[in-house]
């Protein structure tokens, strides 16, 4: 079943496919369900400003192209993490998660601690020490599962603007 957005049909597979051309408006925003009961996750159409790596995270940056993305930088102003579910090629448009469940790379974790990203990271990290389920300023997702290692992991992006720490 396809989805509707902006009054264009969509493919289920639609977070996983890129484009040279735009498809949709850059900043465009749809938000999907895999059935009637689970967590909704919500997607981003970016210009890809470098080449992204799938499952990592990246600063989203509004700029004349729309929204295009960078890496991660220390900041104080709340900024939108978005997480490409797929490799997305510099200059190429693709689909971003920012919100709702999805596949991020992040640190060693316990389900249900707080998440954040660091400047320069190419992961999630415990925001704070594992155990912290509380949100800050920081947070951008709560692990839905544990892990030991750095890893791909079902995680639920918050979807609000967040501070990103030195370290």
């Amino acid at each position: 079943m396809g989805q509707i957005i902006a009054r264009h049909a969509i493919a289920d597979d639609f977070a996983l496919k890129t484009s040279t051309v735009a498809q949709f408006n850059a900043g465009e925003e749809v938000t999907v369900a895999k059935d009637g009961v689970s967590i909704p996750t919500t997607y981003k159409y970016v210009k890809a400003a470098s080449a992204l790596t799938a499952y990592q995270p990246y600063v989203l940056v509004n700029d004349a192209d729309g929204v295009t993305t960078a890496a991660p930088a220390t900041s104080t102003v709340g900024k939108i993490v978005g997480v490409p579910q797929v490799a997305i090629a510099s200059g190429s448009y693709g689909w971003v998660a920012i919100g709702g469940i999805c596949q991020v790379k992040i640190g060693a974790a316990a389900k249900g601690d707080a998440l954040e990203v660091l400047n320069a990271g190419t992961n999630l990290v415990v925001d704070g020490t594992t155990g912290a389920t509380t949100e800050t300023a920081n947070t951008v997702a709560i692990a839905c599962e544990t892990t030991t290692t750095t890893v791909t992991a079902e995680t639920s992006l918050i979807n609000k603007r967040v501070a990103i720490a030195a370290s």
